[in-house]
C-alpha cells in the first residue's frame, strides 16, 4: 500500500516536470501560475482552467510565435454536487491543468508536439489513441496528417463549438479536436487532451492544447477517478468512495486557503468556500471522523501541496474550518 502511494506522488510530479521540460526544450515560454482567486479572468470567480489565464494574452495582443505553457491549479465548483452523490464520479472539482497557447499559424507544430508528448514522453500507446474531430474542420484534419509517425485512428463526427466567454460584447467561440485514449483494463476510451481554437468575429486569436496531471495520471496509473490521484493518497491509499470524496473536498479547501480565500459572505469565492466546508462536514459525519483527525488531514494537504509552514497552516485551519 505504501509503495503504491509513494508512486502516486512521484508520478504526479514527474508528469508536471516532464511536461514543462518538453515544451521548454521546444522554446515555449513558461508562465507562472496565478492564484485561484486572482480574477485574471473577470468572467469567473475562481480559475477553472488554463484558458482563464490565456485569455489575458490572446485578447490583448497577437500570440508570440514561440508559444506559452502553464501548469495551473484549478477549481471547477460545478462538480461540488458529485460529493453528495453515491456514484463513483470520474472527475472532481480540483485538478492541475497543463496548458499550451500557440499562434494559429503554428497549428501543425502544436499538434505534432502534443502527439509527441503523449507517445514519446508519457509512453502511451499510439494504437490506443483516437483523434475525434469535426468532419468540416479541415485545418485540424490536415494537421493530423502531418504528424510525424502518426499511427492512430481518426474518427469524424459532429462537434459543436465551445464558448469561452464574451469579449467586446461578442462571444468568444472555439472549435475543438479531442484526443481520446483507450483504457485496456475496461476497453473504454475517454478524452485525455483537447486542442481548441479561440475565435472572435471570424478571426482566430490563438490555439490551446490542454489536459491535466490528474487525467493523465488516470491512464498512467490505471485509476478510475481523478480523486484517486490526490496528494492525500500518499499515506492513505484507498478506493473507498466516501474517503475519495473527502480527499477531493480537502483539495479544494486547501487550495482556497493557500490563495487567501476565506468565508466572507460578501464575496462569491467566500461563499464557494462555505459550500465546500459544508460538504466537508457532511463527509466527516458520514465517515464518523473526529475533529482532530480532520484537521490533520487538511494540514497534510496544505503542507504537501503548497509547502505552507505547519504551525501557520494549523492555526489557519482551526480558525477557518469546522468551527465547533
Amino acid at each position: 500500500m505504501v509503495m503504491i502511494s509513494i508512486m502516486n506522488k512521484k508520478n504526479r510530479e514527474k508528469i508536471k516536470e516532464e511536461f514543462k521540460n518538453f515544451y521548454k526544450d521546444n522554446n515555449y515560454k513558461i508562465l507562472e501560475p496565478v492564484s485561484i482567486n486572482s480574477k485574471i479572468d473577470p468572467t469567473v470567480f475562481l480559475v477553472g482552467s488554463c484558458t482563464n489565464v490565456f485569455k489575458s494574452i490572446f485578447l490583448n495582443k497577437e500570440v508570440d510565435s514561440n508559444g506559452f505553457i502553464i501548469v495551473q491549479p484549478s477549481v471547477n465548483s460545478k462538480f461540488l454536487e458529485n460529493i453528495y452523490s453515491d456514484d463513483k464520479k470520474r472527475y472532481g472539482s480540483y485538478y492541475v491543468t497543463l496548458g499550451v497557447l500557440d499562434n494559429y499559424s503554428n497549428m501543425d507544430r502544436t499538434l505534432d508536439l502534443a502527439y509527441n508528448y503523449i507517445t514519446n514522453v508519457l509512453k502511451l500507446l499510439p494504437s490506443n489513441i483516437k483523434f475525434i474531430v469535426n468532419n468540416k474542420d479541415y485545418d485540424f484534419l490536415e494537421a493530423i496528417t502531418k504528424i510525424n509517425g502518426m499511427d492512430s485512428p481518426i474518427i469524424k463526427r459532429e462537434i459543436s463549438k465551445n464558448a469561452f466567454g464574451k469579449y467586446k460584447g461578442d462571444i468568444i467561440q472555439g472549435r475543438t479536436l479531442r484526443i481520446n485514449y483507450v483504457n485496456e483494463n475496461n476497453n473504454s476510451d475517454s478524452c485525455i487532451m483537447n486542442m481548441s481554437t479561440y475565435e472572435h468575429n471570424d478571426k482566430i486569436l490563438g490555439i490551446e492544447v490542454s489536459t491535466s496531471i490528474d487525467v493523465l495520471a488516470l491512464e498512467k496509473m490505471n485509476y478510475t477517478t481523478t480523486m484517486e490521484t490526490s496528494v492525500l493518497q500518499d499515506l492513505n491509499f484507498t478506493t473507498d468512495n466516501t474517503v475519495l470524496k473527502l480527499y477531493e473536498c480537502l483539495s479544494v479547501i486547501g487550495t482556497l486557503m493557500k490563495d487567501g480565500v476565506i468565508p466572507n459572505s460578501s464575496k462569491m469565492d467566500g461563499r464557494i468556500f462555505k459550500r465546500y466546508n459544508k460538504a466537508l462536514e457532511y463527509l466527516l459525519e458520514k465517515l464518523s471522523m473526529d475533529y482532530d483527525t480532520a484537521i490533520n488531514y487538511i494540514n497534510y494537504f496544505i503542507m504537501n501541496e503548497h509547502n505552507i509552514n505547519n504551525n501557520e497552516s494549523h492555526e489557519r485551519t482551526k480558525e477557518l474550518i469546522l468551527k465547533r
